[in-house]
């Protein structure tokens, strides 16, 4: 379950961090300039996304904001 967790946080993240748009992705709508923050910012907020969805509570704070995005989301949550 760690790894899970572990994995689909930082495949999100790297799907935020090489998105063209920064503002149109899950994480820069939230925390302006995130590429060049502290990696334990995105690191933590990517947690926190992974095990929220994994568990299927979902608050819906942090949610897909792109297509890549929610087809990744879409998969992780299967």
């Amino acid at each position: 379950t760690l790894f899970a967790v572990h994995s689909a946080g930082c495949l999100y993240f790297w799907l935020a961090a090489h998105h063209k748009v920064a503002d149109k992705t899950w994480i820069g709508i939230q925390i302006n300039d995130f590429e060049h923050r502290s990696i334990w910012l995105g690191y933590t907020y990517s947690m926190y996304w992974s095990i929220v969805t994994l568990a299927t509570v979902g608050y819906g704070d942090l949610h897909a904001e792109n297509t890549g995005e929610k087809i990744f989301t879409i998969f992780y949550m299967l």
